[in-house]
């Protein structure tokens, strides 16, 4: 009955006008602020943001604005990461403020959603800004980092993390750098 009346809801989304669409997702973050998330909380989260995601018209620029509002500090920040994961955003903008999020030490799930966004994007653009930042950033961006590269399939992340690998030192970002290159099953001899 939950999966139903889920679909339902996703359904009805469909046909809804976008603005109503944005501002239903704004007050579902507002109402978020100081609470835990919830399953039915992520569920109609997750509702909002597919609808919207197919207007990217109207969704992109409103999604990368939010992220770049460095007032805001709140769900709003991690909707907003989403939502141009699902939109797959390949602008500059959008991967360079995605790859800013990956720097705040404090904000685990904006760090995994802004990695997820990144990976979604898919494009070499990403690995190549990734790991031109890469040697200057903390620990915990070069580990989200290392794990973007492990996920995204092109010869671009692997020739990355081989270039990245001789020059770390701590041996938990070797590691996850170590674990990503395999991810992507490095086939020739070198590499190997």
């Amino acid at each position: 009955a939950e999966v139903s009346d889920h679909l339902d809801q996703r359904l009805a989304l469909a046909d809804e006008p976008v603005e109503p669409l944005w501002d239903r997702l704004m007050k579902l973050a507002a109402d978020l602020v100081g609470k835990q998330l919830t399953e039915a909380d992520a569920l109609a989260a997750e509702r909002l943001i597919e609808a919207l995601a197919r207007r990217p018209d109207f969704s992109a620029e409103k999604a990368v604005s939010l992220l770049r509002d460095e007032k805001v500090r709140d769900w709003r920040e991690v909707i907003a990461a989403d939502l141009a994961g699902e939109m797959r955003l390949r602008e500059p903008e959008a991967i360079d403020t995605l790859i800013d999020k990956l720097t705040d030490e404090e904000a685990d799930i904006l760090w995994e959603t802004a990695a997820e966004a990144l990976v979604r994007a898919g494009d070499p653009a990403v690995v190549a800004r990734l790991a031109d930042r890469f040697a200057k950033e903390n620990w915990g961006f070069r580990i989200s980092a290392a794990g973007v590269f492990g996920r995204i399939k092109h010869p671009d992340a692997e020739a990355a993390i081989l270039r990245l690998l001789p020059a770390e030192a701590d041996k938990e970002v070797i590691t996850f750098l170590a674990a990503s290159l395999l991810d992507l099953c490095p086939t020739d001899a070198e590499t190997l």
